[in-house]
């Protein structure tokens, strides 16, 4: 991983940021995921970028297919919190 990924995706984790590392599995190359942005090398179609969205909104990790490559979806989201039921 690049060393500016990696700070942004440590960076994001310890504020709580909601961030999908997507890696392309036969290069290694990688981006970064978020609800309106992307950062990184990996070339990524809007396809793959919305199935990462996806990914995000439903707080799951996957193995995905697009335009011929392989790529895996790591979904970083921050921890749940429970309502305690007071108002």
């Amino acid at each position: 991983m690049k060393r500016d990924l990696l700070d942004r995706l440590v960076t994001d984790r310890a504020r709580g940021r909601a961030v999908a590392l997507v890696t392309e599995l036969s290069g290694g190359s990688q981006c970064l995921v978020y609800p309106g942005e992307t950062h990184g090398d990996c070339p990524m179609g809007l396809n793959l970028v919305a199935t990462a969205r996806e990914a995000l909104r439903a707080d799951r990790s996957a193995v995905v297919s697009d335009g011929g490559a392989r790529y895996f979806i790591h979904v970083f989201s921050p921890p749940r919190r429970m309502a305690d039921g007071r108002r």
